[in-house]
């Protein structure tokens, strides 16, 4: 019996040194993840929000501009004329912040594993 508790002990050990070494390599994923991917990831989302809003405002303004400038009612008129004042008004920090709180997840971070 004494053999066979040996035996069972050894693959134990084996098995929890196997165990630890899978371990390691998900912590070294999971930090490479958290640490250096999702954050590159973020502000390239980042970045792409800016853009797109800074592409909107500029549309919106030579939109405004140019069926202001061509000939039709009075009140599309007047609505062009004050909508790049309103397209300049529009805050760049606050949309992209306001984009930001909108994608948040709901969902907790993993909590990382410590051995």
């Amino acid at each position: 019996m004494s053999k066979k508790l040996a035996a069972d002990k050894k693959k134990s050990e084996s098995t929890d040194k196997k165990y630890r070494k899978e371990i390691e390599k998900v912590v070294v994923i999971e930090t490479r993840m958290y640490d250096t991917e999702m954050p590159r990831t973020l502000a390239q989302m980042e970045d792409l929000e800016r853009q797109r809003i800074e592409l909107v405002k500029s549309t919106s303004a030579n939109v405004a501009l140019g069926r202001a400038r061509a000939p039709s009612s009075h009140m599309i008129a007047d609505c062009c004329h004050a909508t790049p004042f309103n397209v300049r008004a529009l805050s760049l920090s606050h949309s992209v912040s306001a984009s930001i709180r909108g994608s948040r997840s709901s969902v907790r971070p993993v909590v990382r594993v410590v051995l």
